[in-house]
């Protein structure tokens, strides 16, 4: 049975916790499990004895490693790292780490992280290189529980994971199907569903080499449950499939669209590389870790002409589909660096040190993802003909809370916090506030006024741009349904002539969070843009808010002719002031 270890309830916590490390030991040839103990607990991201930060460390500590709660706590974290591919080991030596090409992606300016994690999920599978364990399936897990659930009328439970997708062999398209049937089988008798549970947990008890009750079983799902609602994969709902209610976890848009995904991808496992040629593998680990970053919103232009290479040398494997393959998380770390011309120095003693690569470090400096920057450069000042009472207010607003906080990154968090709770009587006013203080002629739309489809309309005589807004409330982070809204809004513009626009001009979509996928809905706007030839760009609140205080305080803003043209997900990139 495929186990899962859980170091802390929230996966937004573990990966926290790689930044922290990633800050903290980056410089370092190697690091182990003490060192990944002391930098969690200096940013109080484990707790022991009740107690956070080193008086946690310090309580949990004991000269026996197996009875060491921060030791081992560590060593859970370093686990679903290690499982991510965003570490792995130096030269077979089980607690001595590295961080992986991927995992400084996580931490790059501007990386879209949960579009990476996306990638190293589905990146996750058994057996492999990395992680020396005796289980005897033959599993992309990940991929197997979005399959699994795609066929299960898009619904699984707890349970049913742990008797399906965790005990199957889904390189078997046979045993796969037979574990689809059995689950089938099951629905709808609960107490056959539990009968099932404790024959696997009593079958794995009478395996000396494998001890496990129910409730452990049951504990092994934590994280893969975590993941699949980070992911917006899927959201829990209550069922009563078995006679009761029960929580299930159910596709969600995007579950379904990655399913789709999967079906359209060459699924490569660690049998596939081992009996392909020396250039065939080489070429695998490339097109593998590339296309990778490329599904996570990284520009791959620095390394296509060599990508072209490596296709053309796998085409009678991949039969012209995308490679589902991750390195990192399938072979051991010098193999992958070394086909990716990533060289590592070695100190005096041996220990691999800081990497040396003319190709990473043109990559890692070429992310886009469709991210546009808009630079905060600009000497401005507020307009008269654009300022209303709530201008007036919010100008004041900034200045009283200047005089607390001077840090203009802390001083932009806390202003975007107060509208976490916004509906849209008090959001959508504050995105009209903002763009009249950015210097742009901004109306907010009237409730009832069938003839503006749109939430927001930035008036101009040559080049008005509509803005569909999502109050917090509506939905935290922009979805595809805004992007589609955004289109529509240009379209019925276009056609009606309410205001003065062509087909150059952009259309907005304004919400508080970015959109989670990232990677999706900048494919939805380069495929509007390639059929339609409308610009559709993309804002959170905070970039906004951004911007008006570097104006209020500095006189410093952006140049709004840029406005009229952009596309894609809009990043406002400050300059020190």
């Amino acid at each position: 049975m495929i186990r899962f270890r859980n170091p802390s309830s929230s996966l937004e916590t573990m990966l926290a916790g790689f930044e922290q490390l990633y800050n903290e030991l980056k410089d370092k040839a190697h690091f182990d499990n003490d060192d990944i103990a002391v930098a969690l607990a200096k940013a109080n991201l484990m707790a022991s004895s009740g107690f956070t930060g080193d008086a946690g460390r310090l309580l949990g500590a004991n000269k026996n490693k197996s009875r060491d709660k921060t030791y081992n706590n560590a060593k859970m974290f370093a686990e679903i790292y290690r499982l991510l591919g965003l570490i792995s080991v130096v030269n077979h030596v089980s607690s001595n780490y590295r961080f992986t090409y991927i995992g400084e992606h996580m931490v790059a300016p501007g990386a879209n992280k949960k579009a990476i994690i996306e990638q190293c999920v589905l990146g996750v599978n058994n057996p492999n290189q990395i992680i020396d364990v005796s289980y005897k399936e033959s599993v992309r897990f990940f991929s197997c529980v979005l399959l699994t659930m795609n066929r299960l009328d898009g619904m699984i439970c707890r349970d049913e994971m742990i008797l399906g997708p965790m005990n199957v062999n889904d390189n078997s398209p046979a045993e796969f199907d037979k574990m689809i049937q059995y689950i089938k089988g099951i629905r709808g008798n609960y107490e056959q569903l539990q009968g099932e549970l404790e024959n696997l947990a009593k079958s794995l008890q009478d395996n000396k080499k494998e001890g496990m009750a129910v409730e452990s079983m049951q504990n092994c799902t934590r994280f893969p449950i975590s993941v699949l609602k980070y992911c917006d994969w899927a959201e829990s709902v209550n069922t009563k499939i078995y006679g009761k209610s029960i929580r299930f976890m159910q596709l969600t848009k995007h579950g379904y669209d990655t399913v789709n995904r999967l079906k359209r991808m060459q699924d490569i496992r660690l049998v596939d590389y081992e009996k392909s040629t020396n250039s065939q593998k080489q070429a695998m680990i490339r097109l593998g870790v590339y296309q990778m970053l490329a599904r996570a919103n990284f520009n791959l232009a620095p390394v296509e002409n060599e990508l072209r290479k490596d296709e053309k040398e796998l085409q009678d494997i991949l039969k012209g589909k995308e490679i589902l393959f991750s390195p990192y998380q399938t072979l051991e770390l010098s193999v992958v660096n070394k086909a990716l011309n990533i060289i590592l120095e070695k100190d005096c003693n041996g220990a691999t040190g800081k990497k040396r690569t003319h190709v990473a470090k043109i990559f890692a400096k070429a992310m886009s993802g469709n991210l546009q920057k808009v630079t905060i450069d600009k000497a401005v000042h507020l307009k008269e003909d654009f300022i209303t009472d709530d201008v007036i207010a919010f100008v004041e607003h900034i200045h009283e809370l200047y005089k607390k906080e001077k840090n203009i990154q802390k001083l932009t968090k806390q202003m975007v916090e107060e509208h976490i709770a916004d509906k849209k009587a008090e959001f959508y006013p504050l995105v009209e506030t903002l763009f009249r203080i950015i210097g742009v002629d901004c109306h907010k739309s009237r409730d009832g006024v069938n003839g503006e489809r749109w939430d927001g309309m930035i008036r101009d005589p040559q080049k008005s741009i509509p803005i569909e807004i999502k109050s917090p409330t509506e939905e935290l982070y922009l979805s595809i349904k805004a992007i589609r809204q955004a289109l529509e809004n240009k379209i019925i513009l276009l056609s009606r002539g309410t205001y003065k626009t062509d087909i150059t001009c952009s259309s907005y979509a304004v919400g508080f969070y970015l959109p989670n996928n990232r990677a999706e809905v900048s494919e939805l706007i380069r495929n509007i843009k390639d059929t339609y030839g409308y610009r559709i760009a993309v804002f959170g609140i905070e970039s906004l808010i951004h911007v008006a205080i570097n104006i209020v305080l500095f006189g410093k803003g952006i140049d709004t002719s840029r406005l009229y043209g952009l596309e894609g997900i809009i990043n406002v990139e400050d300059i020190k002031c």
